[in-house]
């Protein structure tokens, strides 16, 4: 899978690269070259914003994590993880490709899509997406449910009250994606398939 970086971080799964050489010695030149992994776990940082952040509608992207709605808080958690996604809850549905086909399949970092108050739709008003979760892979959805709330852990059987209107995966669970930091100066990084022609630049060498 192919992900679009974000400010200085970018997903890769260094297997989708087909490198001539093992994934420590690619690792080797990144680090050579000031590329630093970082460690960022999807549920731990969405469950920080459990209490602290509040909610308002249309949010600026700006105030995350202080202030957001519930797809500003998914795109603002994935892009710690330097995963790009759009803005709002339809478009961040439609962009992911991994689709999950049972709520029993869930697994953590997994986004959820309900009907919500006010969705979105193409044509289909019966296919609306209006609000989007974060699962925590122990039955549980961590979202920006409103003004009153904030952000907040439910169960999946409360979230998905909102009519399911899907279940995406943007890491897949056969594949070690790992987040990377590039180094001051280098941020022309736009998806993780560039990594390969730096990697080759400098093995080249």
């Amino acid at each position: 899978m192919v992900y679009r970086a974000v400010d200085s971080r970018c997903a890769v799964c260094l297997d989708d690269l087909k490198l001539p050489m093992s994934n420590a010695a690619a690792l080797d030149i990144l680090d050579g070259l000031g590329f630093k992994v970082v460690e960022v776990d999807i549920v731990q940082l969405a469950m920080s914003c459990v209490g602290p952040s509040k909610y308002l509608r249309g949010a600026s992207l700006q105030l995350a994590p202080a202030v957001v709605d519930c797809s500003g808080l998914a795109k603002w958690v994935y892009a710690q993880r330097g995963i790009w996604l759009p803005r709002h809850s339809i478009d961040q549905r439609d962009h992911c490709k991994l689709i999950v086909p049972e709520e029993g399949m869930i697994c953590a970092g997994d986004l959820l899509f309900t009907a919500g108050h006010k969705p979105y739709f193409w044509d289909n008003p019966e296919d609306g997406v209006g609000h989007v979760g974060i699962a925590d892979g122990q039955g549980g959805v961590i979202h920006a449910d409103g003004p009153d709330s904030g952000v907040i852990l439910t169960s999946l059987e409360y979230f998905f009250s909102g009519e399911n209107r899907g279940i995406r995966r943007l890491i897949s669970k056969n594949s070690k994606v790992l987040t990377i930091e590039t180094p001051q100066g280098r941020d022309w990084v736009e998806h993780s398939q560039q990594f390969r022609w730096i990697i080759l630049q400098r093995h080249a060498k």
